[in-house]
């Protein structure tokens, strides 16, 4: 009918390797001493390497926010009308991005690596009522990055602790 359209779409960046391993373990136990039940421990490593080429580092590098190694380990406790869990979760260095700097180029910025933690406790009032508090970033992990060393800082930041108080009620 006389109408131009201009289409685009996203499109794959430049191909990419993805290799890794991941090894798990977990245990909920339900039989022993009486203060163990309803306790449940769960634990997690991941191993990843990964290869891109970056055509403004005119480099391979690693693909953007996938660390190297990262490890999580959580706690659980599930019995009568009481629920909590606290899960620690680290990662290791990891490209974030570039940026251009004058008179420098193109350079990469990586995180470093951080710890963070994460809660909460539940307790069921009735069958269809509950309550819920949960918190995040426990520990106030400061996050930092660089321009490819830890002696060219590029950012610091945390996000504060998080707090959320819930009510579920099932009707």
């Amino acid at each position: 009918d006389g109408v131009s359209y201009q289409v685009s779409r996203p499109y794959n960046s430049d191909p990419a390797r993805v290799r890794g391993l991941e090894l798990a373990w977990q245990r909920f136990f339900v039989d022993g001493p009486d203060a163990w039940r309803g306790l449940g421990l769960q634990a997690n490593y991941t191993l990843v390497d990964s290869v891109t080429p970056d055509r403004r580092l005119g480099q391979e590098v690693p693909l953007q926010n996938l660390s190297r190694h990262s490890l999580n380990l959580i706690g659980s406790y599930e019995r009568g009308p009481w629920r909590a869990r606290l899960a620690w979760n680290w990662r290791s260095r990891f490209l974030s991005g570039t940026a251009g700097v004058v008179g420098l180029g193109t350079l990469p910025i990586y995180t470093r690596p951080y710890g963070w933690l994460d809660g909460a406790i539940g307790w069921h009032l009735t069958d269809r009522v509950s309550i819920t508090l949960e918190g995040g970033n426990l520990l106030g992990t400061l996050r930092r990055t660089d321009y490819g060393a830890a002696t060219r800082p590029q950012g610091a930041w945390v996000n504060d602790r998080q707090w959320a108080l819930g009510l579920s009620v099932r009707l």
